[in-house]
């Protein structure tokens, strides 16, 4: 399983929101195995939408049926191009030509990063890297071309570890008001050292007597809860990723958000 989000700035607004995808779970069409692809727009989500179904093929090129069109199979990923090939995105006018092709290391693993330019856009590019997908979001394709490039792939986790995080991009999920939630209470809760390995230590302004405090990952699913709170945490047994800690003092509830590196 790999979750994927991307964030989307309308081009003549100053909003946006995320989007997060995760490919869970297997099933057959025409004799073919896919992985089901869901999406939600929550932050910490409890139900998820069925999106469609996604394969990659013995040839290194990754199919998509969308759940509009499931009869319909498109093609949105070869990794077996050369420089200099072209791929339409909506023919005659939008296309992208294969600039060249180099390497990058994800999470210890050297693999292939490929550089888009637009031929009729000349101000906008695009990469591919093996099994991360576009830099525009795993499902837009040539997104820059037709619109202008609002689509930007923010991180990119597998098995609940992270393997990918845009450097552009200040956290894995955004809010639509231009704000990010968990910072505007950071003066409320602090949690050090960040990133952190084996221990958290967290303060507050306020009294930490608390009802309840809960860790929870980056698709939402808790993963550490207490009823009682000291000042330090141990979280040795959390994988590497980006985690929210969560306390009850009711009637309210404090977060912020920390990362855990070995």
């Amino acid at each position: 399983m790999c979750c994927v989000n991307y964030d989307y700035w309308p081009a003549f607004d100053t909003s946006y929101f995320t989007i997060t995808y995760k490919f869970e779970g297997d099933t057959i069409i025409e004799n073919t195995s896919y992985k089901k692809i869901f999406y939600t727009e929550a932050q910490f989500p409890t139900n998820w939408n069925l999106g469609g179904w996604i394969r990659e093929d013995e040839n290194r090129k990754v199919w998509n049926r969308g759940i509009n069109y499931p009869d319909v199979e498109y093609l949105l990923y070869d990794f077996l191009m050369e420089e200099g090939d072209t791929l339409w995105i909506n023919d005659p006018w939008e296309y992208m030509i294969l600039d060249s092709v180099s390497n990058v290391d994800i999470d210890g693993n050297l693999r292939n990063k490929y550089w888009f330019k637009y031929p009729n856009e000349p101000a906008y590019a695009e990469t591919w890297t093996e099994g991360i997908g576009s830099n525009r979001g795993i499902f837009q394709i040539g997104a820059a071309g037709y619109d202008g490039g609002t689509f930007w792939l923010s991180c990119q986790h597998d098995n609940g570890q992270l393997v990918y995080m845009n450097p552009a991009s200040p956290d894995c999920y955004m809010f639509g008001t231009g704000t990010y939630e968990l910072n505007e209470q950071a003066n409320e809760l602090r949690i050090f050292p960040n990133p952190a390995t084996d221990y958290i230590s967290v303060t507050s302004q306020f009294d930490l007597s608390i009802d309840e405090a809960n860790i929870y990952n980056h698709m939402g699913q808790k993963v550490l809860g207490t009823k009682t709170v000291n000042t330090t945490v141990n979280i040795s047994a959390l994988k590497p990723g980006i985690y929210f800690f969560e306390v009850v003092k009711s009637p309210e509830k404090l977060r912020a958000k920390f990362m855990v590196v070995h």
